[in-house]
């Protein structure tokens, strides 16, 4: 069950021009005007004729905003009425502009008018108080605005955690344990499986190493693997579907995969969100089956998760596995400097690698949706001045840069194409781990599989 993105201002905000404060001292106003009309006015209707009052059109109703009933929140679960209210237009409409209707053609008397302006002020006092409660209500069981995202479940809306099966005991293991207060998730260490020591259901987080995963995927039960949930950085691509657990919607056995924008200083810290300047609003992401319960632990922690489409979420992996290519080269070719130092002294080689190895991206990913060059290179920046203390290093070669290494070489081998990322080629070189040669694909190495 999903929900639309909806937004439902709080109650206090006017509605239609009307605010509660408004509608009392309209009443208000009314009765003032009906008094000193019954006392002002003859009581004879002939006397009335000759007054020569017109029909007042400035007291003419305002259109009264529709808007939707606002989310109900009960046990837990927040809910949203099919249909609309009315903001008691009807009755606001007769009662308030009763003191100036063509009163003029009617045989009134004070009386008349007196009842009129007591009429108005009961109504528009009862309608004034009725919106003050009905606001203080919703104010305290839900907030002054609620932001729902497109195709989020309830089950991320409300918080609930799902039990978890947590494969690895390291920073990212146990910060995603310690989020589920329940304590129902099961935490594997090296040694135990799925198989033997999980969960019979629900979510595998798997916060182990890059190598470790193939191991991992064949220890799960095959009626298990699609419930794995993957948390490496890196190019994951020909892993998942070597083993029929590709990202693609039309796969009836996807996985899910999460783009971590969050840090676990040591073991046991509460993790810190990557907001960035760019980009306060978070930056993780997630997509897959057990995208949206995976938010919910996360946000029920206070931390930010992104559920974005398909070609989103492509473009976002992509660009977060430019980033670490980018820094931790850059970083190894100005001596192991931090992801800061990367940033503000040596942004210009940094910039040329973001560019290269975007290039590279579009050039292999047509139908992405990437961003501007400058979007993507100011945000990746951004990010990196949030984790500016973090070290770099080139390492993880099959999952990290050997990514964009294959693509130059099958671009020069075997398409006669020039080099997409020459920089990054020449640097990788000079910088890295020793590199195969021309016709060995770092990323299809057979010993990973």
């Amino acid at each position: 069950f999903s929900i639309s993105t909806m937004e439902y201002q709080s109650p206090v905000a006017p509605v239609g021009g009307f605010t509660s404060a408004k509608l009392v001292s309209i009443g208000m106003l009314a009765a003032v005007i009906g008094a000193v009309v019954t006392l002002a006015l003859p009581t004879s209707p002939s006397a009335m004729y000759t007054t020569s009052i017109a029909t007042p059109t400035a007291l003419r109703s305002p259109a009264v905003t529709r808007m939707a009933r606002p989310p109900v929140r009960s046990g837990g679960l927040v809910a949203v009425p099919a249909g609309a209210v009315q903001s008691g237009d009807s009755a606001m409409q007769t009662h308030v502009l009763a003191a100036g209707r063509d009163f003029v053609s009617t045989e009134g008397s004070r009386t008349w008018i007196g009842i009129t302006g007591s009429a108005a002020l009961a109504t528009a006092f009862m309608l004034g108080v009725s919106r003050m409660f009905r606001a203080a209500g919703s104010s305290a069981e839900t907030s002054p605005l609620v932001t729902v995202s497109s195709g989020m479940s309830m089950m991320a809306v409300t918080g609930e955690i799902v039990p978890a099966t947590i494969i690895g005991a390291g920073r990212v293991g146990q910060a995603l344990a310690a989020m589920n207060l329940a304590g129902t998730d099961v935490v594997l260490k090296r040694g135990q499986t799925v198989a033997t020591d999980g969960l019979p259901s629900g979510p595998i987080y798997v916060c182990t190493r890059n190598d470790d995963l193939a191991p991992i995927i064949k220890s799960t039960p095959k009626d298990r693997r699609k419930d794995l949930v993957f948390f490496q950085n890196g190019m994951l691509d020909g892993l998942l579907e070597e083993h029929g657990l590709g990202l693609d919607a039309s796969n009836p056995e996807r996985s899910t995969q999460c783009l971590v924008y969050f840090a676990v200083a040591k073991l046991g810290d509460s993790p810190v969100d990557g907001v960035t300047d760019l980009n306060p609003e978070g930056l993780t992401a997630a997509y897959g089956r057990h995208a949206e319960s995976l938010a919910a632990r996360l946000r029920a922690a206070n931390m930010s998760c992104k559920l974005p489409t398909a070609g989103e979420f492509r473009a976002q992996m992509l660009e977060k596995h430019i980033w670490i290519c980018a820094f931790m080269l850059a970083g190894a070719k100005n001596g192991g400097v931090t992801i800061g130092e990367v940033e503000s002294k040596f942004t210009r080689d940094v910039v040329l690698l973001i560019g290269e190895l975007l290039y590279s991206c579009v050039l292999t990913n047509p139908d992405v949706p990437f961003d501007r060059p400058q979007t993507v290179t100011d945000r990746l920046l951004a990010y990196a001045r949030s984790v500016a203390h973090f070290p770099t290093a080139v390492k993880e070669l099959p999952w990290r840069n050997g990514y964009f290494w294959d693509i130059s070489q099958r671009q020069q081998l075997l398409e006669g194409q020039e080099d997409p990322t020459p920089y990054h080629s020449a640097w990788l070189k000079e910088y890295g781990p020793t590199l195969p040669g021309p016709q060995f694909s770092i990323t299809k190495n057979a010993d990973r599989a």
